[in-house]
């Protein structure tokens, strides 16, 4: 087992070293964070879609550990459970393999990739958590799909490990990546995100000069690797053709709200199949569900009113050829940086809610796109594939704000000017602010939970 793990671990050898320095996700400084606190879980446990870097992350990590905490290079372990030299080796063994060599006075980093390939992954895990002691060894596990790990984490592991999602790249990350920081708006800023639309939020894909290329990678990941690789597989669906089918019509019409009185019908599957089906492809990370909300903002409850499903990141719907910057395809780009907000006031302690409100019980403007509602935020925004945005439909978005006792809503729009437009609706004066799509993606990544800032 130590030759295997020498080819896995070259930092053991001062000679090859960590290799070439990549930049760091967002999430490093948090996932570093959570694993040094003595006072929280004994282990982390990073989940996400494939190709957002997790990986990269974990090895990072490590070397942060031994540059920065002055850890010996003895005292950290990586190891691969997707490798097959692996299938055989329990983690007990190889936490107690790195308990031998370790260093004595240092403490210890052990990363388990992929685990969700280990038969039991979660039992094994727990056992592996239970024989840790902060700070004497950080434990660092991940996992490409969380289509197990999900549900074990909630019943098994939950005392043990905290669960971070690492998710696509969001536009003020991504420009960090290609160098371009500093850009705030115009025609720079415009330029570059041409680009992030058809690449997305993925690193490996930053770089990669063919549009036509990019997609066909996407396209690739999305059917080899998560739905023959992870969920078929794993989950011994049969009908794997069908299955291929909902995932790219789901795919196909982003923000679709599903139906499940007749959807099942057009794939000549039970209800139930395609609830599961569904259910699948959310924790595998492919796909995000928003429910409606309640006219005060919470989330409705129950089988009557269904999720609205768009894809994890917005470049999917565009590799199999959806446009990006209409419709659903926009929508589940705004999503995405809604979404990472709403996870900012979560853990800020605001318990925010992120939904949609569609009334169709009564005539006229009848729905928003978005909803965020926290303990002091409440963020009604609609997106909009429009170059030119007219002033009824600014005057409708009014009214639908009035409705909800808003007096203020956000347009997200296509075209390049930002300006506020002032209605009068239901005896309420509404404001409602426009923003082209790639400034309002990067000022709501840079304010963070100060929403403020979108209304300044």
């Amino acid at each position: 087992m130590e030759e295997r793990l020498a080819l896995l671990n070259p930092w053991w050898e001062p000679a090859r070293g960590w290799g070439q320095r990549l930049d760091r996700r967002d999430l490093h400084s948090s996932v570093l964070a959570a694993l040094l606190d003595p006072g929280a879980e004994p282990g982390v446990l990073l989940v996400g879609f494939r190709r957002v870097g997790k990986t990269v992350l974990a090895k990072q990590i490590l070397r942060h550990l031994a540059e920065d905490e002055k850890i010996p290079v003895t005292n950290l372990l990586y190891v691969d459970f997707q490798e097959d030299s692996f299938s055989d080796v329990e983690p007990i063994d190889i936490l107690e393999f790195l308990r031998r060599r370790r260093e004595p006075g240092h403490p210890c980093c052990v990363v388990f990739d992929e685990i969700q390939f280990l038969p039991d992954w979660d039992k094994k895990l727990r056992a592996v958590l239970h024989e840790t002691r902060k700070p004497e060894i950080y434990v660092l596990a991940t996992g490409s799909s969380a289509l197990t790990l999900r549900g074990a984490s909630g019943d098994v592991l939950l005392d043990r490990a905290r669960q971070m999602r690492l998710s696509p790249m969001l536009l003020g990350e991504w420009l960090r990546f290609v160098g371009q920081k500093g850009v705030v708006a115009g025609p720079p800023l415009h330029d570059t995100f041409e680009r992030f639309t058809v690449r997305g939020g993925f690193p490996g894909l930053v770089f990669e000069d063919s549009p036509h290329e990019a997609r066909r990678r996407l396209r690739a990941l999305c059917e080899q690797r998560v739905i023959d690789g992870d969920l078929v597989h794993r989950l011994r669906i049969r009908r794997r053709n069908t299955f291929g089918r909902v995932w790219r019509h789901l795919v196909h019409h982003p923000g679709r709200t599903l139906d499940w009185r007749d959807l099942h019908q057009e794939f000549g599957v039970s209800r139930e199949t395609l609830e599961d089906w569904v259910e699948a492809l959310a924790r595998a990370e492919m796909i995000r569900q928003i429910r409606p909300s309640t006219p005060a903002g919470a989330p409705e409850e129950g089988k009557g009113r269904y999720s609205r499903v768009y894809p994890v990141d917005h470049a999917l719907s565009g590799a199999y050829g959806v446009p990006v910057l209409e419709g659903g395809g926009m929508e589940a780009m705004v999503l995405s940086h809604l979404e990472a907000l709403r996870e900012a006031l979560d853990a800020a302690g605001r318990r925010p809610h992120l939904t949609f409100w569609r009334d169709d019980r009564v005539r006229g403007p009848n729905e928003i796109d978005f909803r965020v509602e926290a303990r002091d935020v409440s963020l009604l925004v609609e997106a909009k594939g429009a170059t030119r945005v007219a002033g009824d439909r600014i005057t409708r978005l009014a009214r639908v704000a009035a409705r909800l006792k808003a007096s203020r809503c956000l347009l997200v729009h296509a075209g390049t000017e930002r300006r506020t437009e002032r209605r009068t609706a239901d005896g309420r004066d509404v404001e409602i602010h426009l923003w082209p799509v790639p400034e309002f993606l990067l000022t709501l990544y840079r304010c963070g939970i100060n929403v403020e800032e979108l209304f300044r």
